[in-house]
């Protein structure tokens, strides 16, 4: 019986894992995005080159971030580490990140390159670099490399826009669509008070589309709050922050109805 149980609950995180985990997904992210949901396609940041590779453009210090994903949903084999490190250089964005997703059985290891201009006031363009690495034990390792573009634009001091384009050149490792290529268009509210609202439309081409919603709203010019929500897998999640400079501390929960909870740490400092 005990065999039997565990053979149907492997089933059951074998599907519902379907759309949530897959080949270089990106589905883990720096707590503070992880926090909104993943939504932030038109949100300037200089941590979120895996998400649009334009909205680092224009930040005047050097920033570090870190992040850890461990044994989401209790399940240690879809671990997940991230770190990114941005500056600006002779009025160029430049960004670099590392991530590193699985086991020792089955794993995927990522190094990104990405570079954004300002061509206008409130206009922005990005090229991201992704050099990945798959491993599975037994059966060997491939290389592919993937190319990302994206744009913003800021409409207003309230209002932005952002579009992102992931894996242009369709790369792949054995099957046609075993590295995803997403279709990412956003749109970004910068209200009082420092509240952040954001909603992006995402197309996998091998599922429908499906949205994602965050929110960030500062309590205290040190303490923030996120929730957000994505619809591919009714996941809701919630996150805080807190700065002690240069340092900030980050800390993001994500809700699945069948698998439970994933928890994802961060740490940045400029």
């Amino acid at each position: 019986m005990r065999q039997y149980r565990s053979f149907v609950l492997a089933i059951q995180v074998i599907l519902a894992l379907q759309h949530l985990y897959g080949g270089f997904e990106r589905h883990a992210q720096p707590a503070s995005l992880t926090g909104r949901a993943g939504a932030g396609v038109a949100l300037a940041s200089d941590a979120h080159l895996w998400l649009n590779p334009a909205v680092h453009a224009g930040f005047a210090r050097r920033s570090v971030t870190m992040f850890s994903m461990p044994s989401p949903f209790q399940l240690p084999q879809l671990t997940t580490h991230g770190a990114a490190v941005a500056d600006t250089i002779a009025g160029f964005g430049l960004a670099a990140g590392f991530l590193r997703f699985g086991s020792t059985l089955y794993r995927e290891q990522s190094v990104t390159a990405a570079v954004a201009r300002s061509v206008e006031d409130n206009v922005s363009v990005g090229l991201a670099f992704h050099l990945s690495h798959i491993a599975v034990q037994d059966y060997g390792s491939a290389f592919a490399v993937q190319w990302d573009a994206g744009f913003r634009f800021r409409l207003s001091s309230v209002v932005s826009l952002g579009a992102s384009v992931h894996n242009i050149t369709g790369a792949h490792f054995g099957e046609a669509d075993d590295i995803p290529r997403l279709f990412l268009f956003g749109t970004a509210l910068h209200l009082p008070e420092g509240i952040l609202l954001a909603a992006d439309l995402v197309k996998d081409v091998r599922y429908p589309l499906f949205v994602r919603i965050g929110a960030e709203v500062p309590l205290h010019p040190s303490f923030s709050l996120r929730a957000g929500m994505d619809s591919s897998a009714d996941r809701l999640t919630g996150g805080l922050s807190v700065t002690v400079s240069p340092f900030r501390a980050e800390y993001a929960i994500g809700i699945h109805p069948a698998l439970g909870l994933q928890h994802t740490f961060g740490l940045r400092f400029e």
